[in-house]
């Protein structure tokens, strides 16, 4: 599993500006991706699991975080083509994402068929209405559609 961080230009008011700059921003991750998959397999300098493990027991201790507040936004692949189980056609699947330590939102899309479908989950002490998170994402989605 490799991480890309592609930047999410938020800078740029233009959606279509926006899109094209973050997809700049991703073909810059993609070709990055290959020096981190020839490290996959490589001794893990300069700390090692053991080592990780401690320093984040630390971290830790005393209730803290692991790693500060943060939000994590994740792309699943999924089928391209329909499915069906049963005989019966499966028109999406929806992610369920996890919280992980330290981060406030997780929203993952994931592709089913025709379909790009959302999950979007909130740690309800920092986001007061993560429903108004998916419906500026609805809203956006239908204004790239718009201007596509």
């Amino acid at each position: 599993m490799v991480a890309l961080h592609p930047h999410l230009a938020t800078h740029l008011e233009g959606p279509v500006e926006r899109l094209r700059a973050i997809q700049t921003s991703m073909a810059a991750e993609m070709r990055r991706t290959g020096h981190d998959e020839a490290l996959l397999d490589a001794a893990e300098k300069p700390f090692g699991a053991r080592d990780r493990r401690a320093a984040f027991a630390d971290r830790m201790a005393g209730g803290k975080r692991l790693i500060p507040g943060n939000l994590t936004l994740s792309n699943v692949p999924g089928p391209a083509e329909p499915r069906s189980y049963a005989g019966f056609a499966q028109l999406h699947n929806y992610p369920v994402p996890i919280i992980g330590s330290g981060r406030f939102l997780n929203i993952t899309s994931r592709r089913s068929g025709d379909n790009l479908d959302m999950g979007v989950i909130a740690d309800a002490e920092k986001v007061a209405d993560v429903g108004r998170i998916a419906r500026l994402f609805v809203a956006a989605l239908d204004e790239l559609e718009h201007l596509a």
